[in-house]
């Protein structure tokens, strides 16, 4: 916080809920980073700082936050979507916004087992072109063994958010840090 007016001392304020908390992590992580090359910014420009809050923390701090502060919510509930502009959308990953907030969340419908395996192959492509770590889920084992479908589906809204956070950095953060 910055002394003089109370108000955030960072260039971007990213709000988790709770069980997105890790995903803002990892954006703030890749935001540290150090990583433009020759004059080309990498995800945003080296030096970016950025916070990381909880729901609460943003409700406690609203306040004090001006209209101009860039704010990523990532999975709130506390920004609706339906206002916004929809900036991108596939594998059911979405990004929205609107002036100076944004919002990332991954559908609460996933598709179902069938809808999973159809698409495998063409998000696993997509990911590693982003995230060279994510490791590949086996679908079809997990439908074998019979994996309860809600830890199914837990592990791929995990490896959607992962995704998401990896395309919004190298592909949208500079623009939306900008106002385009």
């Amino acid at each position: 916080m910055n002394e003089q007016n109370n108000r955030p001392n960072a260039d971007l304020i990213i709000v988790c809920a709770k069980e997105t908390m890790p995903f803002g992590e990892m954006l703030k992580q890749y935001i540290s980073q150090h990583n433009d090359k020759e004059g080309k910014i990498v995800g945003c420009k080296d030096g970016t700082t950025a916070l990381t809050w909880s729901e609460k923390n943003y409700e406690d701090s609203k306040p004090t936050v001006s209209s101009n502060q860039k704010i990523i919510f990532i999975g709130s509930k506390l920004l609706s979507w339906e206002t916004m502009n929809k900036k991108y959308e596939k594998f059911h990953m979405k990004y929205y916004s609107l002036g100076s907030q944004a919002l990332l969340m991954v559908d609460d419908e996933l598709l179902g087992y069938a809808g999973m395996i159809k698409e495998k192959d063409d998000f696993i492509k997509y990911t590693k072109s982003y995230l060279s770590n994510i490791h590949e889920i086996n679908y079809a084992a997990k439908l074998v063994t019979f994996l309860p479908f809600e830890k199914w589906k837990a592990e791929m809204r995990m490896q959607r958010y992962q995704c998401l956070i990896s395309v919004f950095y190298h592909d949208f953060l500079e623009n939306f840090l900008r106002g385009e």
